[in-house]
């Protein structure tokens, strides 16, 4: 075990010593062996930045890491570096990914991330709400957290801004391979975000609306010398916005990302990124009167003045990339992440009390502070063929990377220990609500977590041997994964009772280690060109950790699997390019976990959970439509032979949260060179709530917008107007207990204006 952890520690410093050394040469690399192509997808902005600018804004197409500028176009992308370690083409990855653009984002007038995937990718649905609880997705039925930025791991408790955006990629199918253990099993995300470029286009915006809603961005940068060298750029926001009908709800958020970048040479870059972020929310679940309707407007937030989540985001990210040689690359990529949250809220808990009307719920006060560090350190060393014999070619890579995160945990009067309050919890009608019962005083801890710590850390090598000049590819992939993880947890004894008398108990849990390889494989035929054939074998596992269930159980260690087939298009069409996939899967996740609805802070081990079904997008793009749309559809995740539970008869049984089936699609109309009309709509399967005693029926949302545009001084000024939930319709998320019920925003219109140049 030992020697294999210093494995890892000496294959990362061998890494950075040889970037060093590539420091060395690629100052001095002779420019003549670059071959220049056109700068990353990132350096265009939605309807602006329509040339492709000199040689002096161009990167080299011989960087692995670099995705070409000509790759994005409206609302489709065709390259990504999200499904490997390198940039590749999208239909050349044997797995659906899904990338939702910077034209899409800024069209669609929503702000929350959690919206954007569920507007714009087949398969994922939202699981909680803006900023709660961190960044949480549902991926083909599955939980997927812990997002990445720019390749690497974050683990945000708070809202992301998408004002600091260039693409949302969604990954489907597990990615442990290249993301780790947070990866999950139904897929993962990847957020490309705002850097320098060597051409910028800077952009002020001012946005208002129904709800309260404001907004104001600005995105402004320089190259700077006669050889554009270096490169700043500045990325300001502020939200402030209420929720449709949700009294005493709101989100409010600021946001500063300055960033800088060097070129050393053509083939060799250095960029830097730092991101606050500052939140204030207010963002409780709903209820349902005795009539099982929805009780839209009460909040049990309006118990109190101060209630809400209070957030305080840092990160500081550096990447560098760069070729040693004409055949191999380098790419180190660190991320230092801070995190404080103060989470104050009261909300429903429980079915109604027997007895008393349906509409009677429990309400339970609940105050968590956390505080989070983590550090995230990759290396990636590239080597590339492409001239072998027999029109032969190799792309691989060897990785080694550190994911090291600790967090301390305090809670006040919380429902962990609610049934020895100091007081009775209150019973409430929310129909009818005596908001004077909810208040509550937090006067000390009940529990504490002085510690959750999880170092993981891994050494992968990836393959793509290529055949034919690379008409047929087969990729194979391996990695060694190690975790560690331990915890702390000590509650008040005797309960709820104040120093000195109460004092702290508990032992540390034991350290847990997991070791465990697993390897990706595959491979893509290209039929045509433009047209490929593909099957990928992608395995996941989680090692759980320090979880535990009622009885005192530690978990057992989660692993999966999913096999894909499918095809790829992309190819020009009708004056523009088509995009498109279509892929039967095949998952199975053993040892899955969820929180104990009876037992809070326990969780529940579930047997083996299948899911197996069919996953389809279509895009297209010219100068006068853009379309993107989705469908998925699948039996599960369910467990099979389980006896009847609830409503549940016997048979399989249904995951929670997890919708059977989604469907989208967007569509903007460019009346002429000025105006341009859109919108699109979204459907979600019924769900299954975490005590699976009810089901949340499904539900559709449709949204409208319109752009004009026109020139104006130096640049051009571009108004949009969005309307989002057009009819207003009420859409359960989420559903955990009739008190405990996540709904779908209300119908929001905003005007948003922009000075672009």
């Amino acid at each position: 075990m030992n020697a294999s952890r210093n494995l890892i520690r000496h294959g990362t410093l061998l890494c950075v010593l040889m970037s060093f050394v590539a420091l060395g040469q690629l100052s001095a690399q002779d420019a003549k062996k670059a071959t220049p192509v056109a700068t990353s997808a990132s350096d265009s902005s939605t309807d602006q930045s329509k040339s492709s600018g000199s040689d002096s804004d161009r990167t080299v197409k011989m960087n692995p890491f670099v995705v070409n500028q000509d790759s994005s176009m409206g609302y489709l992308a065709s390259d990504t570096v999200s499904g490997s370690k390198v940039a590749m083409k999208i239909i050349e990855v044997p797995q659906t990914l899904s990338v939702i653009t910077r034209a899409a984002i800024d069209d669609s007038g929503l702000m929350d991330p959690n919206q954007l995937f569920e507007k714009f990718a087949a398969g994922v649905s939202n699981l909680t709400g803006p900023g709660i609880e961190g960044t949480n997705a549902i991926i083909r039925g599955f939980r997927a957290q812990n997002w990445s930025v720019n390749g690497a791991t974050t683990h945000y408790l708070s809202e992301l801004v998408a004002d600091n955006f260039e693409t949302i990629e969604v990954i489907k199918g597990p990615s442990v391979m290249l993301y780790g253990r947070s990866a999950g099993y139904g897929g993962y995300i990847n957020l490309t975000m705002k850097t320098p470029k060597r051409n910028p286009v800077n952009t002020i915006l001012l946005g208002a609306g129904t709800a309260g809603f404001s907004h104001e961005m600005l995105d402004w940068g320089e190259a700077l010398g006669d050889s554009k060298n270096f490169q700043y750029r500045l990325v300001v926001s502020h939200q402030d916005y209420d929720y449709p009908s949700r009294n005493y709800d709101y989100n409010k958020v600021w946001m500063i990302a300055p960033s800088i970048a060097y070129d050393f040479s053509p083939t060799s870059r250095l960029e830097v990124r730092y991101e606050f972020i500052k939140s204030d929310q207010s963002w409780t679940p709903s209820q349902l009167d005795k009539n099982g309707n929805l009780i839209r407007a009460f909040s049990s937030n309006q118990a109190e003045d101060d209630m809400g989540n209070r957030d305080t985001d840092r990160i500081l990210q550096a990447t560098f990339t760069g070729q040693l040689n004409e055949h191999w690359s380098l790419k180190l990529n660190s991320l230092l992440q801070q995190m404080a949250n103060d989470w104050k809220y009261t909300y429903g808990m429980g079915d109604p009390t027997p007895g008393l009307p349906a509409q009677y719920y429990t309400f339970l006060p609940n105050q968590r502070v956390y505080t989070q560090k983590s550090w995230f350190g990759d290396a990636t060393l590239a080597w590339n063929e492409d001239d072998l014999p027999k029109g032969m070619s190799n792309d691989m890579f060897f990785n080694v990377n550190f994911d090291d995160f600790t967090e301390n945990i305090l809670f006040l009067a919380n429902n962990m220990l609610s049934s020895t309050n100091p007081r009775p919890n209150p019973l409430i009608d929310p129909s009818n609500p005596d908001l004077s019962a909810m208040r509550y005083t937090f006067t000390y801890p009940t529990l504490i977590i002085p510690y959750v710590t999880q170092n993981s850390s891994s050494a992968s090598v990836g393959e793509t041997f290529g055949l034919w000049d690379k008409k047929l590819q087969l990729i194979f992939r391996a990695r060694y994964n190690y975790d560690q993880n331990g915890s702390l947890v000590k509650s008040i004894s005797p309960a709820n009772t104040p120093p000195p008398v109460g004092q702290y108990v508990g032992n540390p849990a034991p350290t847990v280690i997991t070791e465990k390889l697993t390897t990706d494989y595959g491979f893509v035929y290209k039929i045509t060109p433009t047209w490929v054939a593909y099957y990928g074998h992608t395995e996941a596992y989680s090692p759980v950790a320090t979880g535990t269930t009622a009885s005192g159980h530690t978990l057992d260690p989660e692993s999966g699997k999913d096999d894909e087939f499918g095809t790829k298009i992309d190819m020009p069409a009708f004056g523009g390019n088509i995009t498109g996939s279509l892929a039967y899967f095949s998952m199975s996740v053993s040892n899955k976990w969820r929180p104990d609805p009876f037992n809070t802070g326990f969780f529940i081990q579930d047997g083996e959970q299948k899911n197996k079904g069919v996953e389809g997008q279509l895009g297209f793009n010219n100068k006068r439509f853009s379309f993107i749309g989705g469908f998925y559809s699948a039996d599960g995740p369910y467990q099979e032979h389980q006896p009847a539970t609830g409503i549940q008869p016997a048979g399989n049984l249904r995951a929670v949260w997890a919708p059977k089936i989604t469907y989208n699609f967007t569509l903007k109309v460019n009346i002429n060179d000025n105006f341009a009309v859109g919108g699109g709509y979204r459907y979600q399967g019924d769900q299954i709530s975490s005590t699976r005693l009810l089901i949340t029926p499904g539900f559709g949302t449709t949204d409208l917008f319109a752009t004009y545009t026109m020139k104006y001084g130096k640049g051009h000024l571009r108004f949009n107007l969005a309307c989002t939930n057009v009819a207003d319709g009420t859409g359960f998320m989420r559903e955990d207990t009739p008190a405990s019920v996540y709904v779908q925003e209300g119908r929001r219109t905003t005007l948003t204006a922009s000075y672009i140049w």
